[in-house]
């Protein structure tokens, strides 16, 4: 009957196997276009944060030496004492001084004066890992330092201390002279070259053992939570490379644990691997490409890329001929007299 006929259903398709081929492969090529923008916006997040690390770090730097007319010292050490060079004497630290403001009073109170750091009195707390002192591009800031008593917290941050041998007559020297260094440091006032033309703190990177004592909040030594003799001595720039350019204390040990091929891969090598030292140098380092972080005295947190103009510094020691004491250098010395060409700086 008309109207009344079985009618036949439309035909069902599928996808075939190679439309589905396609499909996922359209997918793949969506995901590897949009994976390097996302890892490039969590980057740009990582700089963010480190960047405001270091601001809130300056900060209380600069709120310390409204307090006590002075910068902290970058190491405090007793008279009597030969340390802090093997790490047995460790005492406070610039970080330990200015907890105060960085609202971490309770931590700062809780620490005993006249007992060094390194003492088992004292391990919970340079344990505490401080957010403020981390800064996110750096995978290996949460394993714990294990020398030295053991249990130090990573820190990615250290003073501009001297660009020459800490404790020695190199801070004399206007030419060498940074911003903190053992039982001393320079008043805003001392800053000749001015506040935004010196280097106050700059990154560093943590070790990438236990073992490497490098990027470590509350130890008082270089490497842990200072740069020095960063623009002279065959190191001239920010993240340089050359296997023994930081000097360590146990430098040995973190080479035998971590293996010369990673040290090497990640620009972290450390000279006397075979004996280490007594911590006498250091870098500035990051984990950002291209350059690092450093606050100025002024407060303010600039990029330095590891090609800024440096002087030809490639001896041992240090040459102080106006044609080899360049931006770099005249960027970490607090009094040198020179005029820093901003052009130059970044």
């Amino acid at each position: 009957m008309p109207g009344f006929g079985k009618t036949q259903g439309a035909r069902k398709h599928a996808f075939t196997l190679v439309e589905l081929l396609v499909v996922i492969t359209i997918i793949g090529i969506l995901i590897a276009l949009l994976l390097p923008a996302v890892q490039a916006a969590r980057e740009a997040a990582r700089r963010a944060q480190c960047q405001n690390n270091l601001k809130q770090i300056a900060l209380a730097l600069l709120n310390y030496d409204q307090a006590m007319k002075s910068f902290p010292p970058a190491i405090t050490r007793l008279g009597s004492e030969t340390g802090p060079w093997n790490g047995s004497l460790l005492r406070e630290n610039w970080v330990i001084c200015i907890l105060p403001y960085l609202e971490q009073m309770g931590l700062y109170n809780s620490f005993q004066r006249g007992v060094p750091i390194s003492d088992p009195v004292h391990a919970q707390l340079r344990g505490t890992q401080l957010s403020v002192m981390m800064c996110p591009s750096d995978s290996y800031n949460r394993q714990m330092c294990s020398l030295s008593g053991g249990n130090w917290a990573r820190g990615n941050y250290g003073a501009n201390m001297v660009n020459g041998y800490i404790g020695s007559t190199h801070w004399d020297n206007n030419l060498q002279r940074g911003v903190m260094e053992i039982n001393r440091a320079v008043t805003l006032s001392e800053i000749r070259d001015g506040t935004s033309n010196t280097i106050m703190v700059a990154e560093l990177r943590a070790g990438l053992v236990p073992t490497d004592r490098r990027g470590t909040w509350a130890m008082a030594m270089c490497g842990s939570s200072g740069v020095c003799l960063h623009g002279c001595n065959y190191v001239v720039r920010p993240n340089s490379c050359s296997f023994g350019d930081d000097d360590l204390a146990d430098c040995d040990q973190a080479v035998r644990d971590a293996g010369r091929d990673l040290m090497q891969r990640n620009c972290m090598g450390c000279f006397l691997e075979t004996g280490g030292s007594s911590s006498g140098q250091a870098a500035p380092r990051s984990c950002h490409a291209g350059g690092v972080f450093v606050a100025y005295a002024d407060g303010s947190v600039h990029f330095i890329s590891n090609f800024i103009e440096t002087g030809a510094q490639y001896q041992p020691g240090f040459d102080s001929a106006p044609e080899k004491f360049l931006t770099w250098q005249r960027l970490i010395a607090s009094s040198d007299g020179y005029p820093v060409d901003a052009s130059k700086v970044q």
